[in-house]
This record gives C-alpha cells, structure tokens and sequence, in this order.
C-alpha cells in the first residue's frame, strides 16, 4: 500500500495585491474622469426632503425641477423617475442617464444648489431631443439667471 498519494496537489501561487474596484466599463473606479463624484449628488432621503419642502419648483416640460441653495461649493443633483410614469427599468435607467450626462455637461457653470429633477410624464420617453433641449434650458437660466428668466 503506498502511504503517499500518486499526485501532488498543486500549491496556489501566491496572489498579488487585490484588485481594484471596477465600474461597469472595465475601468477601475480612480480612472474615470467623467463620473458625476459623491459630493456633485444628493444621496441621502433628508437631502432629497430638504429640497422637496424648502427649494422652488418649476414646472417644465414633463419635469419638475426643485431647486434650493446649499452650504457646499458647487451644484449637486438628485433625480426621481416614478414607476407610475415609466414603467420599465430600462426607460427610467435611460432617462436618468440622459439627465445626469446633461447636469455633467453643465456642472462646472452652476451655482452652490442642490438640483432634484422629477419626471411628472411619459412624455419625456416620446421627444428625447426637446427633453435634452429644456433640460439644457434649465441649466442655462441657472447659470445667468437674469438673462433668461425661464425659471
């Protein structure tokens, strides 16, 4: 009887550092330049409160956009897409991508607000070039609020 087995399990190489962390795309979470950062969104359901009760709304098309001031430095932005207006994931995913592109597009010319956008209709899913339209709008008169007086 042999005592020893026929084969030797092979011993696993010892492993390198762990690797980063990595979005969707492949890149690893340091190296997107483009990414709308923590400090440029509203995370939390108080921040979101906040602007629902002490912020101004105004009405657009097929948006609501709530806007108040804040104690950071720069604009930071929350969205809200109701199932009752779009009911499939893959449509309200597609129009929150097309409202955070937007607000990154625009970011740096803002004020210090906190931004929260609520979809109030199907309609935005049905003309999305006038949907980027009024939301470049939106930022516009943000930006020179004397000039356009569309808010």
């Amino acid at each position: 009887m042999v005592s020893e087995l026929a084969w030797q399990p092979k011993t696993a190489a010892p492993s390198s550092k762990p690797a980063a962390p990595k979005a969707a795309n492949g890149l690893p979470l340091s190296n997107r330049p483009f990414a709308l950062s923590r400090r440029r969104r509203l995370l939390a359901s108080g921040a979101f409160r906040k602007v629902f009760s002490d912020g101004r709304k105004y009405r657009h098309w097929g948006f609501d956009a709530f806007i108040a001031s804040n104690q950071h430095n720069n604009a930071r932005l929350g969205i809200t897409v109701a199932k009752r207006y779009l009911a499939r994931a893959v449509d309200r995913n597609k129009i929150k991508r097309l409202i955070r592109e937007s607000y990154r597009q625009h970011a740096a010319l803002l004020p210090p607000v906190d931004i929260v956008i609520r979809v109030s209709s199907a309609r935005v899913l049905e003309n999305l070039p006038s949907f980027r339209q009024h939301l470049t709008t939106l930022w516009g008169a943000l930006t020179n609020p004397k000039k356009d007086s569309t808010l």
